[in-house]
């Protein structure tokens, strides 16, 4: 999978939202899916050392970012793959409208009806203010750009962190410390 700057071409998908597969969105999908991969395997802390480390390997010419950028890709072109296949068969419209038919079903029982309609209200009312303020501060576009920010940011002091291990060999006294403290409790 090569991943270019340049937007692939892509057949008439009538609708289906695709995402191009370049270094930008291929670096940030890394970073996407490393903090997924590290939410489910050890929570949020690990979510943002993982999705840190994806997406700076993702920068990497070496066979770990060439590899990190090959998942990215593929991930991209599943995404590609699903939103095409939905929009061609209709499968959240179709699951959303069975899901409608079993809130209205349940609507219809009494107390359970009740309850129903407050949440739905809610969630309209949430709907409501989260498509005004996303539409008001265009907030998809900022969180990406926050989120660019942030990846640099990262990458700078990962890059910072090698050449401070370089100069002064931290790890080396780390582990030289730790033997003297085990051989320090063994006599």
């Amino acid at each position: 999978m090569a991943v270019t700057d340049e937007p692939k071409e892509k057949e008439e998908t009538k609708g289906a939202l695709t995402v191009a597969v370049n270094t930008e969105n291929t670096e940030f999908s890394a970073g996407v899916l490393g903090g997924l991969a590290g939410f489910f395997v050890g929570g949020p802390v690990l979510a943002a050392v993982l999705a840190v480390a994806a997406n700076y390997g993702s920068k990497q010419e070496n066979e770990a970012g060439v590899a990190v950028r090959g998942v990215s890709a593929n991930a991209i072109e599943a995404f590609n793959f699903l939103t095409t296949l939905n929009s061609k068969y209709d499968v959240t419209g179709k699951a959303g409208a069975q899901l409608d038919k079993a809130v209205t079903e349940l609507k219809s029982t009494g107390e359970a009806g009740d309850t129903i309609e407050k949440v739905e209200k809610t969630v309209k009312d949430l709907t409501s203010q989260a498509t005004k303020l996303s539409s008001e501060y265009d907030l998809p576009a900022k969180a990406k750009q926050a989120l660019g920010v942030a990846g640099e940011l990262a990458d700078t002091a990962i890059v910072k962190g090698i050449e401070l291990e370089k100069e002064y060999k931290v790890t080396d006294k780390v582990k030289d410390s730790i033997k003297k403290s085990i051989d320090s409790t063994k006599n």
